[in-house]
């Protein structure tokens, strides 16, 4: 998926595990019920978007920007998040591995 546009787009109950979005442009996007698991850089802002039962395992998300995103449910195991931007969001529905 890389250098793909994305607009208005929904991605629900999809398997994305080890996907490459780098150079990839999004607007208006939303995910729900997905697997992101060890996925590389994404090119994309989350800013704004709805996040609903993710699970971001082990995926790199250093320098994200998470602006007032809506998040619900997501799992965050063995991430990388350095310099990431969380401003707005509400990180106690994000949870860790049980």
């Amino acid at each position: 998926m890389k250098r793909s546009t994305f607009e208005d787009a929904s991605f629900e109950q999809c398997k994305l595990t080890g996907v490459d979005f780098s150079d990839a442009e999004a607007i208006d996007l939303s995910f729900k019920e997905t697997l992101l698991i060890n996925v590389k850089r994404i090119g994309i802002s989350f800013r704004k978007v709805n996040l609903e039962q993710l699970d971001f395992s082990q995926s790199d998300l250093r320098q994200y920007d998470f602006w007032t995103s809506s998040v619900d449910s997501c799992n965050l195991r063995e991430i990388m998040m350095d310099d990431a931007r969380f401003e707005g969001v509400d990180l106690r529905k994000w949870y860790p591995p049980r």
